[in-house]
């Protein structure tokens, strides 16, 4: 296949990015590779330059037979020729005085110039112009270090070629893509970076590998090939394979040498050591300094041959003076623009340590606000700042303000109350950066409800994020200050993650509190569950045993009082009569236990109504003052609501202030005895408690476990069966209430009923 025929790709082995660095190059190479080839005449000349069979006629006829050539050749002479007093009027007349070597440089300037001219340009844009002047510079300082070494071990005239074409593979691709060549350019000075690591970001190539396939395309001498490809490397460096080392070590000391002195655009910063590397070619120090004197002339001489008109003598330094101060301005800025930028992070910095310092490590999400609030309204010199976050409640935000007037504080509300805000922290923007922006309509009402304002001048926010997490908002009155921290995004994006693992800290902290919290609670009622599970077990076998106990024992009993009754009828005996009438008695009391066990076995459901209290404690108090030895002093009775009413069977709730009072009765000594019924007010609307308190002996820690236990009495036998408190807590539960009781010896007993509330309406 031709090597000037499209190439054929099959997709299956074609690149899977064309942004991949590899696919970037092929398609550079590919623009390359349809660039024209050098015309016939010159890679003809080339040949009879270099063959020893070659005469000065046969070069005559070459260049004569290209009338274009012939002109620029004559007009180049005429130009060198002119301080001799000479005039040169034919090409035979030009060969004899300047000989092969020169004319050949001087045919592959010009045919090199033309053949990487854009196509269809008649103009040539002010970087190609600066691309090969510093090419013709290069040229001209290789041809006089070569000239100037001692021992002569390169040829003048070839590091001339070496020198001028040194940097063709710049000219190459700015003539392809001269617009990607242009951001090359721009990004190349405004980052001060180097010309080939640009371009392998920007095209997948750098100019040396393009300019050594370019040349190879083109068929010309290794050597050249070489420069062109290594003329970024000194002498010392190149490995041995490489022929032309004294010849690629000229090019780059010329290179270096017009880069010093800012002759054309070069796109490189950084200049080695000029005077070592020249010395390693044998050029002394006196012979540099001659070099930089002749350059100017030498370069007028050739400056026609580019189409470059201001290349004067007398204008060479002094354009290389003006790209000079031009770099040293943009140094200046640079250097202006890295003292703010470290100026900046030495306030982040500083910020963040007072920040550290100032929080405790255990700090919640509230102080944390605060802290943040704080050390932003101080960072950036502004009042009135705002922080935003999630709230540690489901649908709430949790704000830290700072003004000079109240200082830090910080709140909580819930969604509600900031519409828009909380769901903003779900649905963020996950492109959004670490810099200032203006503040939405929702953000711009927050900050107003936070800090009660009825109105606020434009605001500026500065997310705070983490990955793809936006932990909070810092709101601020937009100012000039806005504008100072535009260009930080490095030292924001480091604040801001400082500030986001501080809040997700405080946010873990309070959540896992919260866990500890509730497993506490979680595991405290499941203990009183297992507690009232075994008890209701027991309970429930109690109540059948006594229901089974109470229906043997009911039909024996009424056998034993019957006959009992008969048998007395027929008695004549006294001690007879009276064996009979106990036996009846006893009989009739083991019947009344039984049905005791059966009422507690088998209670009646009960019938709630709403009662009021303080009825319901006045009929109470009546019935105990006329019924047993309390006076009405030593019984009282405290309503703290008098509207309080609780929602009770009546009969159960009175049996158990009974059951109760009859125990704290049983506790004192009737002469001293004082009995409280208070019912407090309760932070709860669904409950009423009843509290009653004596100042009897009070009960040990065992009596106490055991108070509510079936058959348990701690009073002398035979006073009791211990069925009254557990009927009351029976009872209490099966109207939805709750019993406990407080008790210590010496100290009185309290007991406590939370009934269930009556609801109004």
């Amino acid at each position: 296949m031709p090597a000037t025929a499209p190439v054929s790709r099959n997709p299956a082995t074609a690149p899977a990015s064309a942004d991949a660095p590899e696919a970037r190059a092929e398609l550079v190479l590919e623009h390359l590779r349809q660039l024209p080839t050098l015309p016939h005449v010159a890679i003809r000349l080339l040949e009879a330059t270099t063959s020893d069979t070659s005469s000065a006629a046969d070069v005559v006829r070459l260049i004569e037979s290209d009338p274009a050539l012939t002109v620029k050749i004559l007009r180049l002479i005429q130009r060198a020729s002119a301080g001799a007093g000479r005039n040169v009027v034919s090409v035979d007349r030009a060969v004899v005085l300047l000989g092969f070597e020169q004319v050949r440089n001087a045919v592959l300037s010009v045919q090199m110039y033309d053949a990487l001219r854009a196509p269809g340009d008649a103009t040539t844009s002010k970087l190609r112009t600066e691309l090969w002047k510093h090419a013709l510079a290069t040229a001209c300082a290789a041809k006089l270090l070569a000239e100037a070494a001692s021992p002569r071990a390169v040829n003048p005239d070839e590091a001339f070629v070496g020198g001028l074409l040194h940097d063709v593979g710049k000219l190459a691709l700015e003539t392809c893509l001269p617009k990607s060549y242009a951001r090359v350019v721009k990004k190349v000075e405004a980052d001060h970076a180097c010309i080939c690591d640009v371009e392998r970001e920007v095209l997948g190539i750098d100019h040396t590998v393009a300019g050594k396939r370019l040349m190879a395309q083109w068929s010309l001498p290794q050597p050249i090939v070489d420069c062109a490809w290594l003329h970024h490397h000194a002498v010392d460096s190149l490995p041995e394979s490489v022929g032309a080392k004294s010849l690629v070590g000229i090019v780059h000391v010329a290179d270096d040498l017009v880069r010093q002195h800012r002759i054309g655009y070069s796109g490189y910063h950084h200049v080695g050591p000029i005077e070592q590397e020249a010395s390693r070619l044998g050029i002394k120090e006196n012979s540099l300094r001659g070099v930089i004197e002749a350059l100017p002339r030498k370069m007028e001489e050739l400056a026609g041959l580019f189409d470059i008109d201001d290349l004067h003598s007398d204008t060479v330094f002094l354009h290389a003076l003006t790209a000079a101060n031009t770099e040293l301005g943009r140094a200046n800025a640079r250097l202006t623009e890295a003292q703010e930028r470290l100026e900046r992070r030495s306030r982040c910095l500083d910020a963040l340590r007072r920040f550290s310092q100032n929080l405790r490590g255990d700090a919640g999400s509230a102080k944390v606000c605060e802290a943040i609030a704080q050390v932003a309204a101080d960072l950036f010199g502004v009042d009135g700042v705002v922080l935003a976050a999630r709230g540690t409640a489901a649908q709430s935000a949790q704000f830290g303000v700072w003004d000079e007037l109240h200082g830090r504080r910080s709140l909580s509300l819930p969604a509600s109350a900031v519409p828009g805000l909380v769901g903003a922290f779900d649905n963020a923007d996950t492109t959004e950066s670490a810099a200032w922006r203006s503040a939405t309509t929702i953000e711009t009402a927050a900050y107003q409800r936070v800090r009660n304002l009825p109105a606020c001048g434009d605001l500026s926010v500065l997310p705070i994020r983490q990955g793809d997490r936006r932990f909070g908002l810092i709101v601020a009155p937009a100012a000039d200050w806005t504008h100072a921290w535009s260009r930080a995004g490095v030292e924001l994006e480091g604040l801001t993650a400082a500030f986001a693992l501080a809040l997700d800290g405080a946010a873990g902290r309070e959540s896992r509190d919260r866990v500890a919290e509730e497993l506490a609670d979680v595991n405290r009622r499941f203990q009183a569950a297992q507690a009232d599970l075994l008890r209701s077990r027991s309970l429930s076998m109690i109540a059948a045993l006594a229901a089974g106990a109470a229906h043997e024992l009911n039909n024996p009993l009424a056998v034993i009082s019957g006959r009992a009754q008969m048998l007395a009828q027929t008695c004549d005996h006294e001690d007879d009569l009276k064996a009979m009438t106990i036996i009846s008695e006893q009989a009739k009391r083991a019947s009344s236990i039984v049905s005791e066990l059966m009422a507690f076995a088998r209670p009646e459901q009960p019938t709630p109504v709403p009662i009021m209290l303080t009825e319901l404690l006045e009929t109470v108090w009546k019935h105990w003052v006329e019924h047993s030895s309390l006076g009405s002093n030593q019984i009282e009775v405290h309503v703290a609501d008098p509207q309080a009413r609780v929602m009770a069977d009546p009969a159960g709730i009175v049996e158990v202030l009974n059951a109760l009072l009859s125990n704290a009765l049983e506790a004192t000594h009737p002469e001293s005895a004082r009995i409280i019924i208070n019912s407090p007010s309760l932070a709860s609307d669904e409950t009423v408690r009843i509290r009653i308190e004596d100042n009897g002996v009070g009960m040990t820690r065992e009596v106490l476990e055991h108070a509510f236990d079936p058959f348990f009495s701690h009073r002398t036998a035979g006073r009791g069966r211990g069925m009254g408190l557990s009927r009351a807590q029976r009872i209490v539960e099966m109207n939805g209430g709750r019993l406990r009781l407080e008790s210590s010896p010496g100290a009185g007993t309290t007991a406590y009923i939370d009934w269930p509330a009556a609801r109004e309406g």
